[in-house]
């Protein structure tokens, strides 16, 4: 199976801001990126979701308060969760390059033009979850 189809997770983490939930891009040139990446090999999805995140930003307090379940976004399963943590971007533990350049907390209008286009499918799944708007 190419590399570039294989299955994926992580997890779409948003912080509550005094008027909405903001969700964490991670920027990579000129759009944003979910934490998220591959499922090693014994590893289930939601054990791989959560090492992604607290490899690719450092967040590791994630409160699942939707519950666990998920959607799709091509070949990525992607859990749903809050924090209050600030993220912090790291290199890749097993490359030690960097995959991303950045963290920003996007309003879901922002995430809608400034995710990556495959990405943004997810936005009508968090706007039901969570009640925003």
């Amino acid at each position: 199976m190419n590399e570039k189809r294989k299955h994926r997770a992580g997890v779409i983490v948003l912080k509550r801001y005094p008027d909405c939930y903001r969700i964490l891009g991670l920027r990579i040139y000129g759009s944003f990126d979910l934490p998220k990446g591959g499922i090693d090999y014994g590893e289930d999805v939601f054990e791989a979701a959560l090492r992604e995140t607290q490899e690719e930003c450092g967040i590791t307090d994630l409160n699942f308060e939707w519950g666990y379940g998920s959607c799709q976004a091509r070949n990525i399963t992607l859990f749903l969760a809050s924090t209050n943590e600030t993220p912090i971007i790291r290199p890749n533990p097993k490359t030690g390059e960097f995959e991303h350049h950045a963290a920003r907390w996007l309003t879901l209008t922002e995430a809608e033009s400034m995710l990556h286009p495959y990405l943004r499918t997810v936005i009508p799944w968090i706007r039901q979850k969570t009640g925003e708007k």
